[in-house]
This record gives C-alpha cells, sequence and structure tokens, in this order.
C-alpha cells in the first residue's frame, strides 16, 4: 500500500501544473497510470482531485494580484 502511494503520489505534481502553468492534459496521466495500476482507482482520483484542485486556487491566486 505505501509504495502505491509513494508511485501515485509522484504524479501529484502533473496535476497542479495541467491545471495551473501550461496547457497539460492531467486527464490523459491520470487514465495511463489507472491503466497500469487499475487497483490504485481510488488513490489515483483523489490524488488527480487534489491537484486539479491545488492548480485551480493557485490560477484564482495568481488573478486576484
Amino acid at each position: 500500500m505505501f509504495d502505491s502511494i509513494i508511485r501515485g503520489s509522484l504524479r501529484y505534481p502533473w496535476f497542479i501544473i495541467a491545471a495551473t502553468l501550461v496547457p497539460l492534459s492531467s486527464e490523459a496521466v491520470l487514465f495511463g497510470y489507472l491503466r497500469l495500476h487499475p487497483e490504485n482507482a481510488a488513490l489515483a482520483v483523489a490524488l488527480a482531485t487534489l491537484g486539479n484542485t491545488a492548480g485551480g486556487m493557485t490560477t484564482y491566486l495568481i488573478g486576484r494580484l
């Protein structure tokens, strides 16, 4: 389980970057990860959700400045 968390968390920065700085497809990374590790679906979706939310909040913060 711990190994799954480490592997999943390595994709977390990708989701933040995709939601803020550059137009990347976080869905493609999530899809690829789920194809390779379907047993970690809940963890992957949770990390993608957190990353995209953090990215959106960062974009909002930058817009307010």
